[in-house]
């Protein structure tokens, strides 16, 4: 009888660790898609706005239809969180993700959505992963992700249905009537433009330096 107990105890306790080890596994591949979102942000923060194509799906990629249209997008996005977030003028800032939702291999949709907050930056790099720091609100589940041969891709950011939607609309409109460097094939145009300081609020400041930033980078680049 005794005999029988330890095995069924021992059956119990050996089921309990595969399960936890099952659920690690599960709960870090579930992070990664959170990961996923950070490293996408902290691109953007750098100016590496072409790498993160290589975060996103194909047909994610596929709704851009010149080289500069995923640049407008992801400093538009960049700069409507910003000003969402009361930190237009804050050069640093932090990225805080929330992962909605646990992935299981084979139950219903291989589908995560993940909410985006950001604050001022504390130190360190921007990556700061899952956190509860502070009281401000996420943008929630403004990014979908798909996983795709074993890897976690960015299928969508819901900005139209999202708080951000108005800012990134301005953003986006105020980028594209200010285009002072204008990037082709093969170099870029310098497009006349006067520069009041006395009509200069802080996106269109923002704007100005990325266009400046933009010319030096691609006249660093050039070989």
């Amino acid at each position: 009888m005794e005999k029988r107990i330890f095995k069924v105890l021992g059956l119990i306790l050996a089921l309990s660790l595969v399960a936890g080890i099952v659920y690690i596994s599960l709960l870090g591949e579930n992070d990664k898609a959170a990961t996923v979102v950070s490293i996408y942000f902290d691109n953007i923060a750098n100016q590496r706005y072409e790498t993160n194509t290589r975060l996103c799906t194909d047909a994610y990629n596929r709704q851009f239809d010149n080289i500069n249209d995923p640049i407008t997008h992801q400093f538009s996005l960049e700069t409507a969180l910003l000003n969402h977030f009361g930190l237009i003028n804050t050069i640093k800032y932090a990225v805080d993700t929330k992962r909605n939702g646990f992935w299981i291999p084979g139950l219903g949709n291989d589908t995560l959505h993940v909410s985006v907050r950001i604050r001022p930056q504390e130190s360190g790099n921007i990556l700061t992963g899952l956190t509860t720091r502070n009281d401000e609100k996420y943008i929630d589940k403004l990014v979908t992700l798909v996983r795709n041969d074993g890897k976690w891709e960015i299928a969508d950011i819901d900005i139209r249905s999202s708080a951000i939607a108005k800012d990134y609309q301005e953003s986006k409109a105020s980028m594209l009537n200010s285009q002072y460097i204008q990037q082709t094939a093969d170099g870029f145009t310098i497009k006349e433009n006067s520069i009041s300081f006395a009509t200069l609020d802080p996106i269109k400041k923002r704007i100005i330096a990325f266009n400046l930033n933009k010319a030096l980078t691609l006249l660093n680049n050039h070989k």
